[in-house]
């Protein structure tokens, strides 16, 4: 007993004077937490990276960026700073740059859902297909039920790009029951149920070219988020209308209450 008692002393003095964090016996040894960089380390690169318009760097700024954004224990007013920093690349003149930015806030959550939806109106950003559809598809990554729900609805309603609606439709397949209240998740099968509908019925002879061509851009991504956000597995809209009518009487349950973390 004596001798484990000496060695585990001499264990912890050896380590103690080595400068090393050990592990007691039948314990853990201590975890440091990863330290935040400055803001400067994070802003810097980040604003080069936009006045160069280099795009592998403003990916690489980026993603620590959103990092940065996401520590729990970086003050709030720095957050805010880095996400001010962050959503100026949706206005770069290179389009890289502005798709990896629409990603970034995405990613941030729906804290970066409002410079997106501010961006669907950016004249340079609507006339490039794949920058508006970046934008669109990080509306979704956003997750957030009010702006994100309702800008994505726009566009599935009444774009005149049935492409954009498509995406839009597939966007909304983000917001399923972990995330989104049972009442949003109502709202959105509605809207797409009604569109897919109309254009169905329009389709169904094969005689109007346009509405068949409609039809096939939104029906995959309609479809599929209507199956994601209700577990059904319907096809045809008139199924889903069927379906839709009856269930929309009932009570849709919302996301479960997250835990609160564990000190």
């Amino acid at each position: 007993m004596r001798r484990f008692v000496f060695g585990t002393l001499l264990l912890i003095g050896i380590c103690s004077m080595a400068g090393v964090v050990c592990a007691q016996p039948g314990g853990k040894a201590d975890e440091k937490a990863e330290p935040k960089p400055p803001i400067n380390e994070v802003l810097n690169p980040l604003n080069e990276a936009f006045r160069a318009r280099n795009d592998a760097n403003a990916v690489t700024a980026l993603e620590a960026a959103v990092a940065a954004i996401k520590q729990e224990d970086r003050p709030a007013k720095e957050k805010t700073q880095i996400l001010k920093a962050v959503q100026v690349g949706l206005g770069n003149r290179n389009d890289a740059i502005k798709m990896a930015t629409a990603n970034a806030l995405g990613r941030v959550g729906p804290a970066g859902a409002k410079p997106l939806v501010k961006a669907l109106k950016s004249k340079p950003i609507r006339k490039n297909r794949e920058v508006i559809s970046a934008v669109i598809d990080a509306l979704g990554l956003t997750r957030d039920e009010k702006g994100a729900v309702t800008a994505l609805l726009k566009i599935v309603t009444s774009d005149k790009d049935w492409t954009l609606r498509a995406l839009a439709g597939r966007a909304l397949g983000n917001f399923d029951k972990t995330v989104a209240s049972g009442n949003s998740r109502k709202k959105i099968c509605e809207k797409l149920i009604q569109i897919y509908e109309s254009i169905q019925s329009q389709a169904s002879d094969g005689k109007d070219s346009d509405a068949v061509r409609k039809h096939t851009a939104i029906q995959g991504d309609f479809v599929s988020t209507l199956r994601t956000l209700t577990e059904e597995e319907w096809n045809s809209a008139a199924d889903w209308r069927k379906w839709f009518n009856k269930a929309k009487r009932k009570r849709w349950p919302n996301p479960p209450k997250k835990k609160p973390a564990k000190s």
